[in-house]
């Protein structure tokens, strides 16, 4: 069943990158859900990124006894999870992700009872124990989106240099076919089978200085994938280390 969220900011540290220009926090906050009022670890959501529950689903999978599943289409539950982590007490780990303002949130919430979660009021420790899981979590998922949008861009400059490869095959096949026709029509004494070379070298060249032509246009595309990538991997090392500092 689809529940209900509303938020309420209780605790707020926040870092701004200095290339992404975009804040990242690791805040305490207040949801209700399904009725009852519960605290909870928020967090933005990787640019870009519409997996971050399914990022929560392998990491609890990795981090507990439970397996997490959908709750409504912005909601993930993992139902009597055992984080020793956090806690000798089982609980429902608890993800929701919805959008604050100008970017995406995503809360997590271990509720050990119908209204009893860790909050930093009544159990303190337990939730600061929460709180660096929340940030391995936070981790996780910006290394995970970072390295879905990288393999993504690997795959289209892949793409390309296969088909700068098979460019310059067919421009060297041409090459040949130009120096092999004229070869042969240099033998030729009968004007039509001179004409008919003529037409064909023709040809090969055309489609050769086509295939030159673009040359250009494919290298500059290479050139800016492998620069993306570069970007990327920067981006994703320093959002790790600005998460380190939360």
């Amino acid at each position: 069943m689809k529940k209900l969220f509303s938020i309420t900011l209780l605790f707020s540290l926040v870092f701004m990158t200095t290339q992404a220009q975009f804040h990242l926090f690791l805040e305490e906050q207040q949801t209700d859900y399904d009725g009852a009022k519960l605290s909870g670890w928020a967090f933005p959501v990787s640019i870009g990124s519409d997996q971050v529950l399914d990022d929560f689903k392998d990491f609890v999978k990795q981090h507990s006894d439970a397996k997490a599943r959908k709750d409504g289409s912005n909601t993930m539950v993992a139902e009597k999870a055992s984080i020793p982590a956090l806690t000798t007490k089982r609980g429902d780990m608890i993800a929701h992700d919805y959008t604050s303002g100008s970017h995406e949130t995503v809360i997590l919430v271990f509720r050990m009872g119908y209204d009893i979660c860790l909050d930093s009021q009544d159990w303190n420790p337990e939730m600061q124990n929460f709180r660096t899981w929340a940030k391995s979590f936070m981790a996780y998922h910006y290394q995970q989106s970072y390295t879905r949008r990288i393999e993504a861009v690997e795959k289209e400059l892949k793409a390309a240099q296969k088909e700068n490869k098979q460019n310059d095959n067919k421009i060297s096949s041409l090459d040949k076919k130009e120096a092999n026709l004229n070869k042969r029509m240099r033998k030729e004494s009968d004007q039509g089978k001179i004409d008919e070379r003529k037409a064909d070298i023709s040809t090969a060249v055309a489609d050769r200085d086509r295939l030159i032509a673009n040359q250009p246009g494919l290298d500059n595309r290479i050139s800016t994938l492998r620069e993306r990538i570069i970007k990327l991997t920067e981006e994703s090392n320093e959002y790790q280390a600005a998460i380190a500092k939360l």
